[in-house]
């Protein structure tokens, strides 16, 4: 939706990028594999007008797998409770089960898995949205990894699909996986100034990125309406509530389940949004003034809003 960049809310941008470290090295920081750097590239790919509050985790290598403290984990979500944040996208997994081991942190595992478990506990209490990658580990059973485990009917649990929108054949566990996003060769953007080819990435990682990205370009959508008639046709019957109830958990869902088509045969949990974003996109595109594209993108809202209470 390329010229809803022409309105912007209170004459500003919305692209904001900040964070903060619960480690021993700056947020802004790439690793050396650019994990996060790339994670939030893939968010942004979705909605461009995001907001990114970026929590760089304490982690280790071992034997080619970056492994999370569950320590560092817990402070972050805490953390993202206090900033208030809509959306936590956690593109990692950790072990549920702990030894009685010290890590390096100086804390016993079973001590920090707890306090990843609360953390958890309270992000949803806040009512906070939360996707989290399903492992990439045929051989994981659903129950052994967090933070699903912790909030299984509450946070969303994304997996891999291929360009065709099939399962990856790496993805553990398909009953307990909410949504499949692309995660299968998926390309990174391409900037024309670099000399670098384009780059091919892998996972539900990348798929769990999408997944984020995807909600907070619904959430976004649906602000631009709400402000749009609010501020300007000074109509308040509705979107002020429609803004808040699309923030709930299940409402998110429902909003995620419009995105169906007749046409799309696959597996429904692949969300076909070539169809519906494809046609409201090129509505709007073709719109001739301000007024009419916010029209076709209030259609387009009020069809993925469908149902929400």
């Amino acid at each position: 939706m390329t010229k809803l960049d022409q309105y912007k809310l209170n004459g500003k941008e919305l692209v904001d990028i900040t964070g903060a470290n619960y480690c021993d090295r700056p947020w802004y920081e790439s690793t050396d594999d650019e994990h996060g750097t790339l994670m939030a590239n893939m968010i942004l790919r979705i909605n461009p007008w995001a907001k990114l509050y970026v929590m760089k985790l304490k982690s280790y290598q071992s034997n080619n797998r970056r492994t999370i403290y569950p320590e560092s984990a817990a402070n972050a979500i805490l953390g993202a409770i206090e900033e208030d944040v809509d959306i936590i996208s956690m593109s990692w997994s950790i072990k549920a089960m702990a030894s009685n081991q010290d890590n390096k942190e100086g804390t016993t595992e079973p001590i920090a898995i707890g306090r990843l478990r609360g953390a958890i506990d309270e992000a949803k209490k806040n009512k906070i949205i939360m996707f989290c990658s399903a492992s990439d580990n045929i051989g994981t059973a659903s129950k052994a990894n967090l933070p699903f485990t912790q909030a299984p009917n509450y946070i969303f649990r994304i997996g891999a699909a291929d360009h065709l929108g099939q399962p990856d054949a790496a993805s553990e566990d398909t009953s307990a996986i909410n949504y499949y996003f692309p995660g299968n060769k998926v390309a990174d953007s391409w900037n024309p100034r670099s000399l670098k080819t384009v780059e091919y990435h892998d996972g539900s990682s990348i798929a769990t990125a999408l997944a984020a990205g995807l909600a907070s370009l619904i959430m976004y959508c649906v602000l631009i309406v709400e402000r749009y008639r609010t501020n300007y046709l000074k109509d308040e019957k509705k979107w002020p509530s429609i803004r808040k109830a699309i923030r709930i958990r299940d409402n998110l869902k429902r909003a995620l389940d419009n995105i169906d088509s007749s046409s799309w045969g696959g597996d429904k949990r692949y969300l076909p949004v070539w169809d519906i974003f494809g046609k409201a996109t090129t509505r709007i595109n073709e719109a001739k003034s301000i007024e009419d594209m916010l029209y076709e993108l209030e259609v387009f809202v009020t069809k993925l809003c469908h149902k929400v209470e």
